[in-house]
């Protein structure tokens, strides 16, 4: 009978260590599945950012740059990007303030 308790004494107490271990695994496998989704997520974004607009994504940082960050009206920001999509010269942003582009276009 004491031998019998004793048993199931210890396999109480195996049982909750392997269980914490199973669930801490499980949230593991979910945590890698969530990131690879993100990676995923990110690559798809990176394409469709080439193919739909065709212009580095450094243009957006150099709009950000040469403006030191000050917030642009959206006319402003179109001339801003229209001149690093068009110009040989990305970091040739001339007059970004005056815009006579209509937003509609972007």
């Amino acid at each position: 009978d004491k031998r019998r308790a004793a048993q199931e004494e210890q396999e109480r107490s195996t049982a909750l260590p392997v269980a914490s271990r199973n669930a801490t695994l499980k949230s593991m496998n979910i945590i890698l599945k969530i990131q690879r989704e993100i990676l995923r997520v990110a690559e798809i974004i990176q394409q469709l950012e080439s193919k739909v607009f065709n212009y580095p994504t450094f243009a957006i940082q150099q709009i950000f740059s040469h403006t030191q960050g000050a917030m642009l009206d959206s006319k402003s920001f179109y001339k801003a990007w229209h001149m690093c999509y068009f110009s040989e010269s990305p970091n040739n942003l001339v007059n970004v303030g005056k815009s006579d582009m209509p937003v509609s276009t972007f």
